[in-house]
């Protein structure tokens, strides 16, 4: 008989969730977890929200289908879930079955560790964070209206620069047999071809560029 388990996935913001930056990486490692097991899916639930808040009813649905079903939570991250000790503990008090693929072979002693230095990390990035922000305040800057302006600034001056080298980009694309992002980086660079800012180009690089010229293979 196949093992039951309930797979959750999440994302800190609901930009990240429309996008799915995050979660792709994190359902490749589940689909390939249940790939290689005789398991049953019988549950699968998308987060989004901070792993910091203590309401989670989409985890709170996730523990309640493993209780009723006597299934097994599984995770691709151990920080993808919370990033609280008292979420962790909570599971464990649950007495719900957990795996974290990141870490297959944790016991509960370990679980509750893992979880103090995720929750560690956490208070140290959002303290650094906010310190941040209150010297750019007390610089005299707008945080929010900056970031908006600030980004869209970027972005024209990207599509302003890719412009410039959309040429070369057609050129490379056109001498390559079975072109890719990847090959197209390459002759680039062969060519001393260099980025907005300098650097040599990346396979991201070059589909960043295309995607504001609107060119593609």
């Amino acid at each position: 008989m196949k093992m039951k388990i309930v797979t959750i996935r999440r994302v800190s913001t609901k930009k990240q969730g429309d996008t799915g930056l995050g979660l792709e990486a994190q359902k490749t490692a589940l689909d390939n977890y249940v790939a290689s097991n005789d398991v049953e899916v019988i549950g699968e639930f998308t987060e989004v929200g901070s792993g910091r808040k203590k309401n989670r009813p989409v985890l709170d649905r996730a523990i309640a289908l493993c209780k009723q079903e006597g299934a097994t939570l599984v995770v691709a991250k151990l920080d993808r879930l919370g990033r609280r000790v008292s979420v962790i503990s909570a599971l464990l008090e649950s007495n719900i079955e957990l795996k974290f693929l990141d870490f297959p072979n944790s016991n509960r002693l370990m679980l509750h560790v893992l979880a103090s230095i995720a929750e560690y990390e956490s208070s140290l990035i959002s303290g650094r964070v906010k310190m941040a922000i209150e010297v750019y305040k007390g610089n005299g800057g707008e945080w929010g209206k900056y970031g908006k302006q600030l980004a869209q600034k970027n972005k024209e001056s990207a599509k302003a620069f890719a412009q410039t080298i959309g040429g070369k980009i057609a050129e490379a694309i056109t001498r390559t047999r079975k072109p890719t992002f990847a090959r197209i980086a390459d002759k680039l660079n062969a060519q001393g071809v260099r980025t907005r800012t300098g650097k040599k180009f990346y396979p991201a690089s070059v589909r960043n560029a295309m995607k504001h010229l609107g060119m593609s293979f």
